[in-house]
């Protein structure tokens, strides 16, 4: 299912953004030199490895992955953006991303939603991708949220 920029489309990826929220934060605590060396000199290997050391932390491992492709848009007067294309898999949800790391924010499109057996309901649809993002949380996490959210 091709992704348009519609209502559903907003909802999903601020659901996914909510979810990957401490990843990226992980991910922006890295020297933006080393992204645009690995980036420049196509070492993928390290970005790799950088991701599933971030995404390990929150989730279970090989949900959530690098896609294999980055970039960097740069600018004389502006900040570097690291773009990253992203994997998450889990359950019977597979989603493609780009994950927009900035100096002080990251933000995400998604380009592509699979699900193995998708509803002609569009919100049931976005619960089973809410429920696979749960589902591959770290059950670590998940703990530490339910503790936050009892004391709320």
């Amino acid at each position: 299912m091709l992704v348009s920029r519609d209502e559903n489309t907003i909802v999903r990826e601020r659901l996914l953004a909510q979810n990957i929220v401490e990843v990226a934060t992980e991910l922006r605590m890295i020297d933006v030199a080393d992204f645009i060396a690995y980036i420049r000199f196509e070492n993928f290997g390290n970005i790799d490895n950088l991701v599933n050391c971030a995404a390990e932390l929150y989730f279970i491992p090989n949900t959530l992955r690098f896609g294999q492709s980055a970039e960097i848009q740069s600018k004389w007067s502006e900040p570097p953006v690291v773009v990253l294309d992203m994997e998450f898999k889990h359950c019977d949800v597979q989603m493609f991303f780009r994950l927009y790391l900035q100096d002080k924010i990251a933000r995400l499109n998604i380009n592509y939603i699979s699900l193995r057996n998708p509803t002609n309901c569009a919100q049931s649809n976005t619960r089973i991708i809410s429920d696979a993002l749960w589902n591959a949380r770290d059950i670590k996490f998940k703990c530490i949220e339910n503790q936050y959210q009892s004391v709320i």
